[in-house]
C-alpha cells in the first residue's frame, strides 16, 4: 500500500490537516525548524483551576490550543509563530503565500466528518455543562452557534468547549478534497 492510500484511509485530525497544507505548499521545512526545537513557555488555560497555567509545550501543544479556542481560522500562521522564538527569522515568501492562502483552502477544501447542523451536543459555557443544537457551524470553523435546548437562547462556542455529539465522545475529524482527490476517509 503506497502513502496516498494510507493517508485516505485515515482520519484526519485537526494537525494532520494543517501538516498535509504544509506539504502541499512545501514549507515542511520551516516548520520542522520551528517545531524540532525545544519546548517553548506557553500559557494554557486551565478548566479546572479557572486561571491560565505556564506549560513546557511542542508545536502540537501550541497548535492544539489554537485549534480548540480558534479552529482553523484567526491567523493561525502568525499565532502559531508568534509563540517560538526566533520564527521570524524563517518567515519568507513561501510562508507569506501558504498564510495567504490558507482561508480559502480551508472553506474550499476541508470537511468535517463527525459534526453537522441539526446535531445534539453537550458543551460547557461557562463552567456548567449545557446541551444545545448546533444550528451553524462557520466557513473556517472557528465557531459554532447553537441552541440551548433549554430555552431559544443561542450561542457561539469553539470546539474546546464540546464534551459530547448526538450521545458519544467528540474528537474532531476531517478529510480534504484538493485537485480530485480525497485525504482522510469520511
Amino acid at each position: 500500500m503506497d502513502l496516498v492510500q494510507q493517508v485516505n484511509r485515515i482520519k484526519m485530525t485537526p494537525l494532520q490537516v494543517f501538516l498535509s497544507y504544509a506539504k502541499i505548499r512545501g514549507i515542511m521545512p520551516e516548520l520542522i525548524k520551528i517545531g524540532s526545537r525545544e519546548a517553548v513557555d506557553f500559557y494554557k488555560y486551565s478548566g479546572v483551576t479557572g486561571r491560565y497555567e505556564k506549560i513546557n509545550a511542542k508545536f502540537r501543544d501550541v497548535f492544539d490550543n489554537h485549534f480548540k479556542n480558534h479552529g482553523f481560522g484567526w491567523t493561525l500562521f502568525n499565532s502559531l509563530l508568534y509563540n517560538f522564538r526566533n520564527a521570524d527569522t524563517i518567515w519568507d515568501d513561501k510562508l507569506e503565500k501558504a498564510h495567504r492562502l490558507w482561508s480559502g483552502f480551508v472553506r474550499k477544501n476541508i470537511y468535517l466528518d463527525n459534526m453537522k447542523v441539526g446535531d445534539k451536543i453537550k458543551f460547557v459555557s461557562w463552567n456548567n455543562e449545557r446541551e444545545g443544537t448546533i444550528l451553524d457551524i462557520s466557513k473556517d470553523y472557528s465557531r459554532i452557534k447553537v441552541a440551548f435546548d433549554a430555552g431559544s437562547r443561542t450561542t457561539f462556542i469553539n470546539f474546546g468547549n464540546i464534551s459530547e455529539i448526538n450521545g458519544e465522545a467528540f474528537e474532531p475529524c476531517f478529510h480534504i478534497k484538493w485537485k480530485g482527490k480525497e485525504y482522510g476517509i469520511k
